[in-house]
């Protein structure tokens, strides 16, 4: 068990010490999407999208272009 600890310490350690990059949009001085990555990898984390924010027409345009997925 002591050797599952460490490693597992060591793992946390590593992530931890990423650096980590927040990407925004605005419109209207309001954040409508925003984005947290790895950027040494761009690796994504999270991200949130508000449509009742974001420029009309802007939800079907990324639809289209196939960047909506999971639960939508």
């Amino acid at each position: 068990m002591p050797q599952l600890a460490e490693t597992t310490a060591a793992w946390f350690e590593r992530i931890l010490r990423r650096p980590i990059a927040r990407h925004e949009w605005t419109r209207f001085g309001r954040v409508y999407t925003y984005e947290y990555l790895f950027s040494d990898t761009l690796e994504g984390l999270c991200q949130m999208y508000d449509d009742s924010l974001a420029p009309r027409g802007l939800r079907k345009s990324l639809i289209r272009s196939g960047h909506v997925y999971g639960k939508g």
